[in-house]
């Protein structure tokens, strides 16, 4: 067996957490882009929809797009904020073993803080509602275009 010294663990878990970080600004820059495109699309259409009378395919087929649109950009603002709120509860759960550890005189335990089930739900449904989008939005703009 192996004797590694603690200080080979101590630099991969430093590398570790500048990843995870790096990793983190990238999710919530992400976010925060998709966040405005889908917002600025959100206020276009709406903004510019006509209200001639269209055919009933067509009007169902807008609001299918602006309620999934709607859901789209209602759950992407819900995921940025979790990911903003997330450093805040990663130092709260460190700030907790350290005083857990610090009571019972024991070493500090790795604290791993992550989103929770539902918000992982949420960001998924963000997704799906954001990549659905075109497909209505380009079903919208043959309509218009074809059906009178």
């Amino acid at each position: 067996m192996y004797k590694t010294p603690n200080k080979y663990y101590e630099d991969n878990h430093k590398e570790n957490s500048k990843l995870s970080f790096k990793a983190f600004q990238k999710r919530s820059e992400f976010w925060q882009g998709v966040l405005v495109a889908s917002a600025s699309l959100y206020g276009i259409l709406v903004s510019l929809h006509d209200n001639f009378q269209e055919p009933l395919c067509t009007r169902v087929v807008f609001l299918c797009l602006t309620v999934v649109l709607t859901i789209g950009v209602s759950t992407a603002g819900v995921t940025l904020y979790n990911y903003a709120i997330l450093l805040e509860r990663h130092r709260q759960e460190v700030e907790k073993e350290l005083l857990s550890a610090l009571n019972k005189d024991a070493l500090v335990s790795e604290v791993h803080t992550g989103l929770s089930k539902k918000e992982e739900f949420v960001e998924w449904l963000a997704l799906f509602a954001l990549l659905s989008t075109p497909f209505l939005l380009l079903a919208y703009t043959i309509l218009k275009m074809y059906v009178n």
